[in-house]
This record gives structure tokens, sequence and C-alpha cells, in this order.
């Protein structure tokens, strides 16, 4: 199966979102770190470069 942009774009959503409702439900440090890292691979996965 080939990964279209169209999917790369659902794929970084997905992560955004669930990397935010990590950091907002867990109220540990730790996961919070860890939900700003889901965020950032989501953001990197829109970097224009990623084909």
């Amino acid at each position: 199966m080939k990964i279209t942009q169209k999917h790369l774009r659902l794929l970084s959503g997905f992560l955004v979102i669930a990397g935010a409702l990590v950091a907002i439900f867990f109220e540990s440090a730790v996961m919070n770190y860890v939900g700003i890292g889901i965020c950032i691979v989501g953001l990197i996965l829109l970097a224009p470069w990623i084909k």
C-alpha cells in the first residue's frame, strides 16, 4: 500500500489530537512530555519534505 499525502495528513492530525488528549487527561509531568512528543511527531509528518 502506497502512503499518500492524504494518509500522512490524516495520521498527523490523529497524532496531534492524541498527544493533546494525553497531555490533558494525564496529570503526571512525564505524561505531559509524552503528549508533547506525540504532538511534535505529528507536526513533523506534516512537513513538506516527508513524502
